[in-house]
């Protein structure tokens, strides 16, 4: 999974929040939850190949693959705290898996860049190449594991599946759906009311 142009995901428009196509809409969080769902849980292996931002949702999503592979000029970050938003799409217990509940916890809270190569430190790249290297590296890897046995990397998959649920559950609770929809609603409620201060927005 790959991002087209120089972005895998540059997040979405903050001014969304506060312009037309928002206002009177019902906050609709369940589709990305579905969507990153749907990652995680397929049978095939997954693989982002990440170049330039990866940011708040996209972040979700590359943590629902199996395998990220960073470019070197690649960076992450996860704006929602700053814009009065929880980290939704279960990306709090896949975020807990991948780096613990600490380092979850400055990322979500500080919403600061991390490179690529403390991505690579912190476990949330596999592995950092040359950004002109990305996509023959990426292309490599999905080869010799498309030379696996099928069965073995079904179980594996499922395997570890199991394992890291087990360790934090990604589902219920935990997935944080129902607060990003407690908290769209309050900033639905407050544009309505015409507060154009747009509180903890941008």
């Amino acid at each position: 999974m790959t991002g087209e142009g120089r972005a895998f995901s540059a997040g979405f428009d903050r001014a969304e929040l506060g312009g037309a196509p928002v206002r009177g809409s019902k906050p609709t969080p369940d589709l990305g939850a579905e969507m990153a769902e749907a990652i995680r849980t397929m049978r095939a292996l997954t693989v982002a190949s990440i170049q330039g931002p990866c940011v708040g949702g996209g972040l979700v999503l590359a943590l629902a693959c199996d395998l990220r592979v960073l470019a070197d000029d690649a960076w992450c970050s996860l704006p929602e705290a700053e814009l009065g938003l929880p980290l939704a799409w279960s990306g709090v217990p896949l975020l807990v898996r991948t780096v613990g509940a600490s380092r979850a916890i400055d990322l979500i809270l500080t919403c600061r860049r991390v490179r690529a190569e403390e991505a690579l430190r912190l476990g949330l790249a596999d592995r950092v190449v040359p950004a002109v290297d990305l996509a023959a590296e990426v292309r490599a890897l999905a080869a010799g594991l498309a030379e696996r046995d099928p069965e073995v990397v079904r179980t594996t998959k499922a395997q570890v599946a199991a394992a890291a649920e087990d360790l934090v559950a990604s589902t219920g609770a935990a997935a944080g759906t129902e607060h990003l929809t407690d908290a769209l609603r309050r900033i639905l409620r407050s544009l309505d009311r015409g507060d154009r201060r747009r509180p903890r927005i941008g």
